[in-house]
């Protein structure tokens, strides 16, 4: 078996690995130490196509795959590992938008996201449990056309930068992980708010804490089946 890259591939590995060398590393320990968010450099790296690895042409994407993706994000990692981190969500979370969201939240979001125009963040993690969503105590309930969530989320990277999260909440209590659905939420709604953490290193992923306080979002903002969001969500990242 051949387990070399193909040629197109390993063109794409030594591009980005000539912009990491020159454009991240340099900066790597300026940005790691003081926590600041270089979102111009994103938006480059969003014009090369960085992000765009695993999504669909209609949005912009490359559809070159997970190999590419996966490459891509290595060699950001060789100059900066904090600028690897949203390659990697913001990257990842495109296909999950673009295999669960409803088309108005596709079309809008998913082309901005590659070009790094907007940001992602991905909120499983609750100050009581980590990945286990059968533990999660965060809740959404359905009051007419809007679901109103109410909960906290612990450990968010990128949390401090995100323009949207997508929240898993347990829509059917005392169900385990099938009771749990998956929800976009912007955040610019009202009642959201999030705090950052002050990291000892890495600072430049801005992790932090979310909470949702009564938040609103339209009815149409579920991602995927209710009560079905974990394994759906999980499944997608399987690739």
């Amino acid at each position: 078996m051949d387990f070399n890259l193909s040629d197109d591939i390993q063109a794409i590995a030594d591009t980005v690995r000539r912009y990491a060398n020159e454009k991240l590393l340099p900066k790597y320990q300026y940005w790691d130490k003081s926590g600041e968010f270089p979102h111009e450099m994103y938006k480059e790296m969003g014009q090369m196509g960085f992000f765009s690895s695993l999504a669909g042409s209609q949005y912009g994407g490359s559809e070159l795959g997970a190999l590419a993706h996966g490459v891509i994000t290595y060699e950001v990692a060789r100059g900066d590992f904090n600028a690897a981190y949203p390659v990697l969500l913001c990257g990842g979370l495109s296909l999950l938008l673009e295999n669960l969201a409803p088309d108005h939240i596709k079309d809008e979001w998913i082309p901005q996201v590659l070009a790094a125009e907007k940001l992602l963040g991905f909120c499983l993690t609750e100050p009581g449990s980590g990945s286990d969503a059968a533990g999660l105590i965060t809740r959404a309930e359905l009051e007419g056309d809007e679901w109103v969530i109410t909960g906290e989320k612990a450990s968010i990277s990128m949390v401090m930068e995100a323009d949207a999260l997508l929240v898993f909440a347990k829509t059917k209590q005392d169900d385990g992980s099938t009771g749990v659905s998956l929800f976009f939420v912007p955040t610019d709604s009202e009642g959201f708010s999030r705090s950052p953490y002050d990291d000892m290193g890495h600072k430049a992923i801005r992790r932090g804490s979310a909470s949702f306080q009564g938040v609103r979002i339209p009815k149409e903002n579920l991602l995927g089946t209710q009560g079905r969001g974990f394994p759906e969500a999980m499944k997608l990242f399987d690739i």
